[in-house]
């Protein structure tokens, strides 16, 4: 983690002020893969899915629940995501079919819509 992390473009600056919010900023990068892998649509796709699945196991505590819960959302709008109607979504979408939502026929709008998720 810590090798990572001084890889990062931002470790210096945050060392050098001792700025321990951005090393938190940093080292969630790290944790969710934001610095090193761009979020295709199969990797956003997979965020969402484990949102929409997240179930309180019968031995966890409302709080321990709780806390699954906000580390999906965080997760999500991390990767530049939003919950719901995910607009970068269907535009990774838009982009695999290789035409707009707005302007597609039946059929493509379908299609987006089907590999967006929505």
């Amino acid at each position: 983690m810590r090798e990572r992390a001084e890889a990062t473009t931002d470790f210096k600056a945050t060392s050098k002020n001792q700025d321990t919010i951005a090393l938190l900023k940093v080292m969630k990068q790290i944790v969710f893969f934001c610095d090193t892998v761009k979020f295709s649509p199969y990797e956003l796709r997979n965020v969402h899915r484990r949102f929409n699945t997240i179930e309180q196991g019968q031995m966890a505590t409302p709080n321990e629940y709780l806390e699954s819960f906000k580390n999906c959302v965080n997760v999500i709008l991390y990767s530049g995501g939003e919950i719901g109607l995910d607009p970068r979504i269907i535009k990774l979408a838009e982009k695999d079919i290789g035409v707009e939502y707005e302007k597609g026929t039946d059929k493509q709008k379908s299609k987006i819509s089907f590999l967006s998720g929505c």
